[in-house]
């Protein structure tokens, strides 16, 4: 292998863990530097973007939770169509295979091994639906990363002016999910990634129009972005956020604290409903992915969902400060499109 293939290899392994969320802080900023300085490296990382954009979209077969039940209620009515057809054929029937009490030990021994076998197969599904996430996240965060090196090291905002991200008294609010919209909008990152796998939700294609500003419903968008409302903005070129980017959460599965539109007090310790409360993917600004099965994942061990110090919401509030990670709600009902 020449040097120029044993550098192409490098590249090319060295992006696959940048979109996959992989790369330590040090591997993270040279991708960038080299994203915003080397066209063919840009090219490459386009190319493998597309590659997995195309995985992404791919749908995975389930197993039915009753699968066993049914094949066994297959094999009884089997038996009893069978039944008037062997007592037609009389003495020339075959002797059976197997009798009635070796059929029923048979049964037993299908419905034991189901039952060992299908929590492993259950847990082995959610570990793989979590893999899946992770990847989707580490799309998105490398989606947010080329889009804030084309608009001067800033990410995405949500919305510049107004600042409410609850409804209440008739207020108009903020849409929190603009934001990341731009990703799909600017071809930044597919539609499909930004619906959970591990979600009920298999919302269908749309068709995106250029006046379209935000997701057309919160079946579209399974994902908190940090709070960039009234103005406020998160730039990789911050001096005051490179020394806690491995720290600073930007992106993660849905807030569980303000599901349906309005603050759930009793939820303010719990991880997103995405995996039913076991924990959640986080972009962290380093570039990298990490799984945690607590919220207070951020810089210090703060709360991701929640203002550092914090435990009671209007829907206005901002982070204490730039290091302060506040992941707001996917998707924000009743506001202006």
């Amino acid at each position: 292998m020449n040097t120029n293939h044993e550098q192409s290899y490098r590249d090319e392994q060295l992006l696959i863990d940048f979109l996959l969320g992989k790369c330590d802080q040090a591997q993270a900023e040279e991708v960038i530097r080299r994203l915003r300085s080397d066209e063919a490296f840009h090219k490459l990382h386009d190319d493998l973007d597309r590659t997995f954009a195309a995985f992404g979209a791919l749908s995975e077969p389930v197993a039915a939770d009753d699968l066993t039940e049914r094949t066994l209620q297959m094999i009884r009515q089997s038996d009893s169509d069978n039944a008037p057809l062997a007592s037609r054929l009389g003495g020339r029937s075959a002797a059976p295979t197997f009798s009635l009490r070796e059929l029923a030990g048979i049964a037993a021994a299908v419905v034991l091994m189901a039952a060992v076998f299908i929590p492993s197969m259950r847990s082995a599904r959610r570990q793989e639906l979590q893999r899946r996430c992770a990847s989707q996240v580490g799309q998105m965060g490398a989606a947010l990363t080329r889009h804030a090196i084309a608009n001067g090291g800033v990410l995405p905002n949500a919305d510049h002016q107004r600042r409410r991200w609850l409804p209440i008294n008739g207020k108009p609010i903020a849409s929190t999910s603009a934001g990341l919209f731009e990703l799909v909008k600017g071809q930044y990152a597919p539609a499909a990634v930004f619906v959970c796998p591990a979600t009920a939700s298999r919302p269908a294609r749309y068709v995106i129009h250029l006046k379209m500003t935000d997701f057309p419903s919160d079946a579209y968008i399974s994902y908190s972005y940090q709070h960039t409302l009234g103005g406020r903005r998160i730039s990789l070129y911050n001096p005051r956020l490179k020394p806690v980017a491995e720290q600073m959460a930007v992106l993660a599965d849905s807030s569980p604290v303000f599901v349906g539109g309005q603050f759930n007090p009793d939820r303010i310790a719990s991880s997103s409903d995405n995996h039913h409360g076991r924990g959640q993917n986080i972009w962290f600004l380093a570039g990298h992915v990490a799984w945690s099965p607590t919220p207070a994942a951020g810089v210090g061990g703060n709360n991701i969902y929640l203002i550092e110090g914090l435990d009671s919401y209007r829907g206005d509030e901002t982070p204490t400060d730039e290091t302060d990670t506040f992941l707001l709600p996917a998707y924000s009902m009743g506001a202006s499109r």
